[in-house]
């Protein structure tokens, strides 16, 4: 299935609710279960957003749809990105054309 990754910020009602934000990690997990995903891993960060979450959805309608119902109990918003494992992104370079290298460049 597809990685996504999602920053996710608190809104001033997450701030309020803070003191509850262990117990959201199961509602979460049930929330990505009933949509087709998997939260794979949550961190606290520190920074320009709260919260890292690396998740698993079949596709972008569906991690859009997590992140529409999560973000619709105020408490948070996402910004959700897709992610591409290193393997696959060698993949994908090792089909790349070399490029021409200057001095071997034919002037026509």
């Amino acid at each position: 299935m597809p990685i996504y990754i999602s920053h996710v910020t608190l809104t001033e009602k997450g701030v309020r609710e803070l003191k509850d934000a262990p117990n959201r990690l199961e509602e979460n997990r049930r929330l990505w279960e009933e949509c087709g995903g998997k939260l794979l891993s949550w961190y606290v960060v520190m920074g320009d957003f709260d919260y890292c979450m690396i998740s698993e959805a079949p596709n972008e309608k569906v991690m859009t749809e997590i992140a529409i119902k999560a973000s619709s109990r105020g408490r948070a918003r996402y910004k959700t990105y897709p992610a591409i494992p290193v393997e696959e992104f060698s993949e994908i370079t090792e089909r790349l054309s070399p490029p021409p290298v200057i001095g071997e460049l034919e002037m026509g």
